[in-house]
């Protein structure tokens, strides 16, 4: 209703709009939220030039993110328990302990302050129980994505490291994204990884059939008819990779119902859909709102 409001031609809205829709918000642009996707176009397109610059890295996610936090993190000091999941949590006065598989922790007489739950929305909501609300944790949808890894001889290389493709399921071309991982990383030459965002569709017939779909569709689209038969494929599906942005979806805040206990994600709610911006984000404003009750 929005693009149609403001006289988008089809072809724009089949080769810029909808692609950008379904790679920012993981959800077709038919049931997107139109307030989340402007906001997506303000701090991006309707910002300053280097904001819309396209960054590729080198590097894997854990490496360039978590792995770099984490770095820093011990640097300063902080205490990491890593593999040790938190099963539940025990509240002491206005003070909190942690269990651990469902025993109190190795430090069973260190009390918390604070905590702040930085987990996906359903294991949130595991650990909320008994405490507070948790409805609209349970409430929310997901949408998968897909990458489909086909590996060709080490000879074969893309024109760029990066192209962006028309999907179109009546065909069965399901991808929106390529890259070229031999260009990222050269330990992997000849490996191209396509990505299929809002991809239900894709994966119900199977991921044989759905690899050698990419295959063709690869092959068609970069006029490349060797890329219709890889050596090997192997295809990767995260079923919950974001929550479903669709309009009006309700989102928990980061405060609960206890001053002390906050909620950090993707998930919350913010001007951003779930991507990793919206969750830096998220955790900031935990960590300011937990701060703030501790100093009351």
């Amino acid at each position: 209703e929005l693009l149609q409001r403001f006289e988008q031609t089809p072809r724009l809205v089949r080769l810029m709009w909808r692609p950008l829709c379904i790679a920012a918000l993981n959800t077709p642009p038919e049931v997107a939220s139109a307030k989340v996707f402007l906001n997506i176009l303000r701090d991006s397109l309707g910002a300053g030039r280097a904001d819309s610059d396209m960054l590729i890295p080198r590097l894997d996610m854990t490496a360039l993110f978590p792995g770099a936090a984490l770095q820093q993190l011990v640097k300063q000091g902080t205490h990491l328990y890593c593999q040790k999941p938190v099963k539940g949590l025990q509240q002491q006065g206005r003070q909190w302990q942690l269990r651990l598989n469902n025993t109190l922790s190795e430090q069973a007489s260190q009390l918390f302050d604070g905590v702040i739950l930085a987990t996906q929305a359903p294991q949130a909501a595991r650990l909320l129980q008994g405490l507070t609300g948790n409805a609209s944790l349970l409430a929310l949808d997901h949408t998968p994505i897909t990458t489909c890894y086909l590996q060709y001889p080490e000879s074969v290389s893309l024109p760029r490291p990066m192209f962006a493709l028309i999907d179109a399921a009546d065909k069965k071309e399901w991808a929106q994204f390529v890259f070229d991982r031999g260009q990222l990383v050269p330990s992997q030459a000849g490996l191209l990884a396509a990505v299929i965002s809002t991809s239900e569709p894709a994966i119900a017939a199977g991921q044989p059939a759905l690899a050698q779909e990419v295959a063709q569709q690869l092959a068609s689209a970069l006029r490349l008819p060797q890329l219709a038969e890889p050596l090997w494929s192997q295809i990767i599906t995260d079923k919950r990779a974001t929550f479903s942005c669709v309009m009006d979806v309700a989102r928990p805040t980061n405060v609960t119902s206890i001053p002390t206990l906050m909620l950090a994600g993707d998930y919350t709610a913010s001007d951003y859909p779930a991507t990793l911006e919206g969750a830096v984000r998220s955790g900031g404003e935990a960590a300011r709102l937990l701060d703030a009750a501790l100093q009351a």
